[in-house]
């Protein structure tokens, strides 16, 4: 059972089931009912998705891009309400069965080709590009950052195939730096993420 407030916006307070003509003057704050709602229970993640979910933790808006399971962008919306999150994967399937499930209110996951996305381009804003080949998560960002000046968003980088690629790509055609390297072993696999954001965001 989750407090759900009940209000009247158009008078500032809240009246009872004793009738209209009864106003109470007490503000909203100071009334809820208890409403049944299924808890959202934050999923349980790999070591790798963890560590993606620790270093997207300081940032306010966030693009999962290719997120497959939605794990992680589901993890990070529910740890932080305030939090603008965003599941984007080209497979039907994948959107379809995400949105069959009990979404957090500050989650979106949308079908569509991720090179495509139009990014806010803040400072608060992180893009995430995990669990694909060099090649796919280079067309991405080049759609991405096509049109986009001075770049404020950041990217963090994770993939299973030419890491190094991609984290040079960043770097020699866009000017993006590493704020933060880090890797894991996870069942006899090292994997790698390269924070990154431009040399002159900051």
């Amino acid at each position: 059972m989750q407090p759900l407030a009940i209000n009247n916006k158009s008078n500032g307070y809240i009246t009872d089931s004793s009738g209209p003509e009864e106003k109470h003057t007490k503000p909203f704050a100071e009334y809820s009912i208890l409403a049944p709602e299924p808890a959202l229970t934050i999923p349980k993640l790999s070591r790798r998705l963890n560590r993606l979910v620790q270093l997207a933790a300081d940032f306010s808006i966030i693009w999962d891009l290719g997120c497959d399971h939605g794990k992680a962008g589901m993890a990070l919306a529910i740890n932080n309400v305030s939090r603008e999150v965003h599941c984007i994967d080209c497979s039907r399937h994948v959107i379809a069965r995400l949105q069959s499930l009990q979404l957090p209110i500050n989650l979106t996951a949308t079908c569509m080709d991720a090179a495509s996305v139009k990014i806010h381009n803040c400072k608060d804003e992180l893009v995430i590009l995990a669990g694909m080949g060099s090649h796919t998560a280079n067309k991405i960002i080049d759609g991405i950052l096509a049109e986009t000046g001075d770049f404020q968003a950041s990217f963090l980088i994770s993939l299973h195939r030419n890491h190094d690629d991609t984290v040079a790509h960043l770097a020699g055609r866009y000017g993006f730096n590493t704020t933060q390297h880090s890797e894991i072993e996870e069942k006899k696999y090292t994997y790698r993420f390269n924070l990154m954001s431009h040399q002159h965001s900051h």
